[in-house]
């Protein structure tokens, strides 16, 4: 029988939280619909030993791959390599799910041939123990929009997107290995083939943040904002290496997450400790915009306007007002 849902586990160094992530996905009723596979990228801890213990128990459901450390984009690479699912879905090895509403969740897989399937996801606080419900928007439930007349986009993370199989493999779609932030190119990189995509109101995905040495903290942003900037050039290759390609409607969708790239990347530098390097990171992403993006950049700000105006002269100002503001 095939399974309705791959759920690929990108696991490295985790072995505090594995099993609690991997427990979450045992719902007895539909855990023979599900396809667990636990992608240890290199773990130096005991990380393959609790993965290795989940599939002695569950040998129909679980399955361990070992690998040599690439990076999260590789795990997702080899997740899709070996998923037999109808659908396939990212868990990383620190986060859950909401275990009792995987039964309706994959009620509604096998109903629907929507190729993307968008729900809520819960934004779980290690420090102040706060839950924030994310929804995407206003979208309609169970309604199979098609991609190519959607005028108004939901908003979309790597946490609220499940995706047929078929989408990756067919169209031989790989993330950038040894590099941050590539769940960016996954919940990207399938709208460029995706037909259909529907709403289930299901909160399923919960997302840990606040813990120390997390790539989204700002140490991490800003250890790693080369990797930020390498994401955002594949993304903009992957879209528009052939020029100013139209893509219909999902041209809203496209551009609006390369805008936000854009701006998330401008935040990080305005982080930077030393304004010399975030002139340099600046000046980088103008090099990426102006080599591979056809169209100009809105809403960046008029301080971004000003500095290339002035040939970057301005920069140093700029930098300090942002910096000790905090600014984001």
């Amino acid at each position: 029988m095939r399974k309705i849902l791959t759920v690929s586990v990108a696991a490295y160094n985790v072995e505090k939280f594995l099993g609690f992530t991997l427990e979450s996905c045992i719902e007895k009723e539909i855990l023979e619909d599900m396809e667990i596979l636990v992608i240890d990228d290199g773990s130096e801890d005991g990380t393959a030993d609790i993965a290795r213990k989940y599939v002695n128990f569950y040998p129909g459901s679980f399955k361990f791959i070992k690998k040599e450390n690439g990076g999260y984009g590789s795990t997702v690479n080899c997740g899709i390599q070996y998923a037999h699912g109808k659908y396939f879905k990212l868990l990383d090895g620190d986060d859950w799910f909401v275990t009792k509403n995987l039964t309706a969740f994959i009620s509604h897989l096998k109903k629907t041939e929507a190729d993307m399937v968008i729900t809520p996801y819960l934004e779980c606080w290690e420090n102040s123990k706060e839950t924030i419900l994310q929804m995407p928007g206003e979208i309609d439930e169970n309604k199979v929009y098609f991609m190519d007349k959607m005028k108004k986009w939901p908003k979309i993370a790597m946490h609220n997107l499940t995706v047929k199989t078929e989408i990756f493999q067919k169209n031989h779609i790989l993330l950038t290995e040894k590099c941050y932030y590539t769940d960016m190119e996954y919940y990207m990189y399938p709208f460029k083939y995706a037909k259909t995509c529907v709403f289930f109101d299901i909160p399923l995905y919960c997302y840990r943040l606040g813990r120390r040495g997390q790539s989204m903290s700002e140490d991490g942003l800003k250890k790693h904002v080369d990797d930020h900037i390498k994401v955002l050039e594949e993304v903009v290759k992957f879209y528009y290496r052939n020029g100013a390609e139209s893509y219909g409607n999902k041209d809203i969708f496209i551009k609006e997450r390369i805008y936000t790239l854009v701006r998330a990347c401008l935040n990080v530098v305005w982080k930077l400790d030393s304004a010399q390097n975030a002139k340099r990171k600046m000046k980088k992403i103008d090099m990426v915009l102006k080599k591979k993006y056809p169209f100009p950049i809105p809403y960046m700000g008029k301080e971004v306007w000003l500095i290339r105006k002035t040939g970057y002269l301005l920069f140093p100002i700029f930098w300090v007002f942002f910096h000790n503001k905090k600014a984001v």
